[in-house]
């Protein structure tokens, strides 16, 4: 019977623990008041003697902070770009790094040895197409210290493509309510009448303006709110709606109360589409985690702006003050040090003896302990002590004695408080505020100390590019790390509080607000009737009204002299004897460092495009960083530009529109020649804006010609666009072999890259494997499944089969955390049962669950040997609450109800391979949930009720087994085998060649993506889980190697070992052989060029179809590319040439991590548009792009499927044509 099978097997399990963990005193001891006699958390007391003394062992190991940060440039590039790396490890001037790009294709590209500067900052181009096409794909960079576990990573994707007409005028502010909103030029916050933080029930309130072609865009628009939460993957978030802008103001509050985030705003108009994603919008970054405890208020803290809360002055961090209040001797008055960089203590009675003690994070240490800053001092009712705060956080630990009620009896406490300190900078980035295309221009930067005013020479990275392109403020991923560092030691030091606002959040209509400011004056609560984007309030619809349409204003903050524009112009207009061709998306990348006087001077020319470009400079003083923006509009008193996308295959027939701006007394005209156009056509430019549409055809390559004259014949602007048809484009051929001991000969052309085994190709998988489990809604099956995958992961990097990267030590505190949540929040001590949710009532079924996901945890835990002193309390904790649920069940009087439910209420899912599952379930937590909430969460828009909530669980678990196919079974067959000790017959080695290389191929968890109420199906299928299983079983028993593997043979060219441990032998004219030992992975690649209009047709039954051949500009429809049975869907690729009417939003396979970085499939971003990208199929039959039309006219496009092994096996199917009106 499955239960008694649960059952014996803890208990054998808790006996291993017993063995295996040394007993320790405090075992299972949470932080908090400390009773006499006890150790504390972070203190030892010795009432009898008066003394309170710090616990030193407590902070490295509870703390961290790996301050680090890799962006690049840009999300998106063309083939001909630059990528420009920039990376910040404050921890490690001076220290050499190795670059290394890996493309999904299967390619490591390895850099020359870089060096971090003085400061830690690094700036240089990792990838160009200058020279050769860089090939059509998603990228990942990663950055590693050499000598030190310090690693990140960053990445981008290369597409065909082109700007959109259509862009937002300003950043995005991260603001603190309403009059913020009201007082600047752009920014958004989030409201949540449930309170700061809850996971659903949120509005998000948002202005900026709305420009096209560099103007002011009056007209009609539609606005959708998109979810990029795994498992949602871009699905609408709320109701779409429409709305009239008039002089580009733009502003309201979106309903997002149904999903988690991380949101983004597509705003679609008659002349295009603009997104914008808000970086901190996730569920995991709204949260807002406890920052005190034990010292009388209550302060929390998260990375989102809500309504309400305090931003830490130059931090994306934002603190809700005061949320509450406890009985405590001593009493902090604020978490954000002010000026003087200090806190202050208050005794709130007679203290006998207080001692204090701070721990912060320096540069290249780490966390340390600092001497302490009051020790065994008295303090009267009411006196006060102020306490030093170091950046970016510090934690206050206070311990005392308070006198008793007799002579000479004192009771301890102790209290923390994470605290924070605001920045350190100030900067001011001085630029002329317009300028003329291809003119030179200059940025002057001025950091300067924010207290002293003094110039700070500091390092930064200075970045200009087009606005449109959606470039990532490296400050965000700093943030990002703060945020993760300060969340783990909340985590550990309190309760976690319930965040997804099932107990709190009502969305029946009628319901009185709990928080009437979580929203803008006058506008309505998300979820109520007519809840969605509202109309814009009163106070700010006025003043946008009154400002004109292109005055600036400085944002306004905390920090002085955040960034502004000189008002100056440069002089003259752009060059008239030359023409602007192209696009140049980014103007400057590079490295800055100001001088002893704060200043630096940088100098660049102007893209050849008009347009509103953003500056931004990212500065890094030690532990502190700023990022300050402005603003350059690229523009002349004469210019014509078209907005068109450059792929056009014979058919096409586009209507395409000339935007002229003519700021001069007279008429212009305007000349139109050369590719697709008959002859040369002529229209007429008035002063003032001026549209002028034209036919082309595509087939016929070549510029586009485009002349504004005056009346005198001589030309005022001239722009050259290149019209091309799809034609040759490289790509790489690839293919894995596992080894079976055995020579294997490679063929001329081919490169190998031998590994020890699948692990260190299995970056990707592990990347989307926590991904997941972070959109994973909280319920107990679900934070032990968790458990278990992170137990897993940890054990895989101690033994070798997994990189580092930077990992352990987050996974280290992340379990600590789990299981201290679970005992304080999960565990029912008067049944000994589980629940399912704090709040509910325990549960049989469900505690099953959670025992089976924490026996697979101890079952990892009790390997550690590195991390293992650091877990003993964490171990022996798990261990005695399985113990705890083991005995609980074992008396239940309902077990054999439970035993014979387990096959009878059994549900079936079928998967489009035709596989079937049977799960066993449990909705106590959905009908819970259920009674409180109306409708679905991170579900379709206008979903709702209890079987949608079923459904969409279901079809979680259907698509996490989708792509990983077969592997479940066989995995667990190659176990069976390994057990039995088959490991080394030609069986295994067949079985373990098909795991590994499905794996590595398609990069997919096989875990369930999002929020799932239903109980039971978060422990299935974890097939990357089950396949890391396997790979420790293997290296157990010998037969996996963790180090470098080759042996070359003859002919071979010398190999280079790569930072993976792997060794590269590069392409030999006469090829060569090698052998590696069993069951090391051999990569092979050879780069070549594919030439879509001869692909030769091998492939048979592939097809492309479309859900509409008629759209309307804006409008949407579904490319579905689709494999015959047969042929595997690991092996093919597909490139994908899109009709010029039309551009790609996103693939179906999206997956974003919670800070929005796309982990695999592509989605459009800012105002840049795709149209020939590279997809894989990645596990399934079946391929889905979402397009939109573009382009008024009508096209046809190509789709090209081929194998990754050889590029002549590819067949090509035509899409459409394709019409939009």
């Amino acid at each position: 019977m499955l239960h008694r099978f649960a059952v014996a097997a803890a208990v054998s399990l808790v006996a291993l623990v017993a063995l295996c963990v040394p007993e320790h005193p405090l075992t299972g001891q949470s932080p908090g008041p400390a009773g006499a006699g006890r150790d504390g958390y972070l203190f030892r007391f010795d009432t009898a003697a008066g003394r309170v003394e710090p616990r030193s062992d407590r902070v490295e190991e509870s703390f961290h902070l790996e301050l680090a940060a890799v962006t690049v440039d840009q999300p998106q590039y063309w083939p001909h770009e630059t990528v420009n790396l920039a990376a910040f490890f404050p921890d490690f001037p001076d220290r050499n790094v190795t670059v290394t790009v890996l493309a999904k294709d299967g390619e490591q590209r390895p850099l020359p040895t870089a060096r971090l500067n003085p400061d830690g900052v690094l700036c240089l181009p990792v990838m160009s197409g200058e020279k050769e096409r860089m090939r059509l794909g998603q990228y990942h960079v990663e950055v590693a210290v050499e000598g030190a576990a310090r690693k990140a990573t960053a990445e981008f994707s290369v597409v065909e493509g082109a700007l959109g007409a259509v862009s937002f005028a300003h950043e995005f502010a991260r603001l603190s309510g309403p009059k913020e909103l009201d007082e600047c030029q752009a920014g958004w916050f989030l409201g949540n009448a449930a309170g700061a933080g809850v996971r659903w029930g949120n509005g998000l309130s948002f202005k900026n303006e709305l420009r096209a072609s560099n103007r002011p865009f009056t007209g009609p628009a539609v606005l959708k709110t998109r979810c990029m939460l795994p498992g949602c993957n871009g699905i609408e978030a709320g109701p779409q709606r429409s709305v009239q802008v008039v002089d580009g103001k733009l502003g309201g509050t979106l309903d997002v109360s149904s999903h988690s985030g991380p949101f983004e705003l597509e705003v679609i108009t008659p002349g295009g589409t603009v997104r914008h994603l808000f970086s901190g919008s996730s569920h995991v970054e709204r949260e807002m985690f406890k920052l005190t405890s034990g010292l009388s208020r209550v302060f929390r803290a998260g990375l989102a702006p809500y309504a309400g809360a305090r931003q830490v002055p130059g931090r994306q961090i934002f603190v809700e003050e005061d949320k509450g209040r406890t009985d405590d001797p001593v009493e902090i008055e604020r978490v954000v040090a002010t000026d003087d960089g200090t806190v202050s203590l208050r005794a709130t009675r007679e203290i006998e003896s207080l001692t204090v003690f701070t721990a912060s994070p320096r540069p290249g240490k780490g966390f340390e302990r600092n001497a302490p800053h009051v020790v065994g001092r008295k303090l009267a009712r009411g006196e006060s002590t102020l306490i030093p705060i170091a950046g970016p956080w510090t934690l206050v630990a206070v311990g005392g004695l308070v006198k008793g009620g007799k002579p000479g009896e004192a009771t301890p406490f102790e209290g923390h408080a994470l605290a924070f300190a605001p920045t350190g900078l100030s900067m001011k980035i001085d630029v002329p505020a317009t300028g003329s295309p291809l003119r030179a221009t200059s940025v002057r930067l001025t950091v300067l100390d924010r207290l002293t005013r003094r110039g700070k020479a500091v390092s930064g990275v200075l970045v200009v590019h087009d606005n449109r392109v959606a470039s990532k403020d490296p400050a965000a991923a700093l943030a990002s790390r703060i945020g993760d560092s300060f969340r783990d030691a909340s985590g550990l030091l309190t309760t976690r509080e319930e965040s997804a606002g099932i107990t709190t959040w009502r969305r029946l209509e009628g319901q009185v607000k709990s928080d009437q400011d979580a929203l803008a004056p006058g506008e309505e609560e998300p979820g109520s009737a007519n809840a969605g984007l509202v109309n814009l309030t009163r106070s700010y619809v006025d003043k946008l009204t009154r400002m004109a349409p292109d005055e600036r204003q400085k944002l306004t903050s905390s920090i002085v002299g955040f960034s502004g524009s000189s008002g100056r112009q440069t002089v003259g207009p752009a060059p008239e004897d030359v023409f602007r061709e192209g696009d140049r998306k980014v103007v400057f990348a590079g490295l800055v460092r100001t001088d002893r006087s704060g200043e630096a001077t940088v100098e660049m020319v102007l893209p050849p495009q008009t347009c509103r470009l953003t500056v931004r400079y990212v500065a890094l003083a030690g532990y502190d960083h700023l990022s300050g923006q402005t603003v350059v509009d690229v523009s002349s008193q004469g210019q014509v530009e078209c907005h068109l996308l450059p792929l056009m295959l014979p058919g096409a027939r586009v209507q395409a529109e000339a935007v002229v701006d003519n700021l001069r007394a007279r008429e212009l005209s305007l000349m139109v020649s050369g590719a697709g156009v008959q002859g040369q056509l002529k229209f007429t430019a008035v002063p003032g804006r001026s549209s002028h549409r034209f036919a082309i055809e595509g087939g016929t390559p070549g510029p586009l010609i485009l002349e504004l004259v005056g009346a005198d014949g001589k030309p005022v602007d001239r722009r050259k666009i290149q019209i091309a048809t799809p034609a040759a484009q490289p790509v790489l051929e690839r293919d894995l072999i596992v080894s079976d001991g055995r020579p294997i000969r490679v063929e001329p052309g081919w490169s190998a890259t031998v590994f020890p085994g699948p692990g260190p190709l299995l970056k990707g998988l592990v990347g989307n494997l926590e991904t997941c489990i972070a959109s994973w809604f909280g319920h107990g099956e679900a934070l032990t499944a968790g458990l278990a995958a992170k137990a897993t992961i940890l054990a895989a990097i101690e033994a070798g089969l997994l990189d580092e990267d930077q990992r352990s030590r987050p996974l280290v505190l992340s379990i600590r955390a789990t299981v201290k949540d679970l005992k304080e929040r999960f565990l029912d001590t008067g049944s000994g049962l589980f629940v399912p949710y704090p709040g509910m009532a325990p549960s049989e079924r469900f505690s099953l669950f959670m025992l089976e996901n924490l026996r697979a945890s101890l079952r990892q835990l009790v390997k550690l040997k590195r991390h293992g002193r650091e877990l003993r309390e964490t171990v022996q904790t798990a261990g005695s609450l399985a113990e705890t649920v083991t005995g609980a069940l074992i008396k239940s009087t309902s077990e054999p109800g439970v035993a014979k439910t387990a096959t009878a209420e059994a549900i079936e899912i079928w998967t489009e391979s035709g596989g079937r599952i049977h799960l066993l379930t449990d909705d106590a937590a959905l009908q819970w949930v259920r009674t409180q909430v109306l409708g679905s969460l991170d579900g379709p828009t206008g979903s709702g009720g209890r079987i949608a909530l079923t459904a969409a669980d279901l079809e979680r678990v259907r698509r996490a087994f989708e792509r990983t196919g077969e592997l479940p079974h066989l995995i667990q067959a190659a176990k069976v085998l390994v057990l039995s000790g088959g490991i080394d017959t030609p069986e295994f080695h067949r079985l373990f060649a098909r795991i590994a290389r499905r794996s590595i191929l398609t990069e997919e968890s096989g875990v369930i993506q999002g929020p799932a109420l239903t109980g039971g199906i978060y422990s299935t299928p974890q097939t990357s889980i089950r396949f890391l299983e396997l790979l420790m079983m293997m290296a157990e028993k010998g037969a996996l190697a963790t180090g470098p593997v080759a042996i070359v043979r003859a002919g071979a060219t010398t190999g280079r070992t790569l930072d993976s441990g792997a060794l590269r032998i590069d392409a030999d004219p006469v090829g060569f052989e090698l052998s590696a030992p069993a069951r090391a992975i051999v990569q092979l690649t050879r780069p070549r060029t594919l030439d879509l209009s001869t692909a030769a047709g091998k492939l048979q039954g592939i097809r492309a179809t479309l859900s509409s051949e008629r759209l309307a500009i804006g409008g949407e429809a579904t490319l579905e590319i689709a494999l015959p049975a047969g042929l595997d869907n690991a092996e093919h690729v597909a490139l994908v040439v899109l009709p010029a009417t039309v551009v790609a939003k996103q693939t179906e396979d999206s997956l974003a991590s919670y800070q929005g970085d796309m982990i695999y499939g592509q989605r459009a971003s800012g105002g840049q548009r795709m149209q020939t990208l590279g997809v894989p199929f990645r596990g399934s039959s079946t391929m889905r792009l979402l397009l939109e039309g573009a382009q008024k006219g009508t096209a046809p496009g190509l789709v090209v499927v081929r194998s990754i092994r050889d590029v002549a096996t590819a067949t090509a199917r035509p899409i459409g044509p394709i019409r939009v009106e």
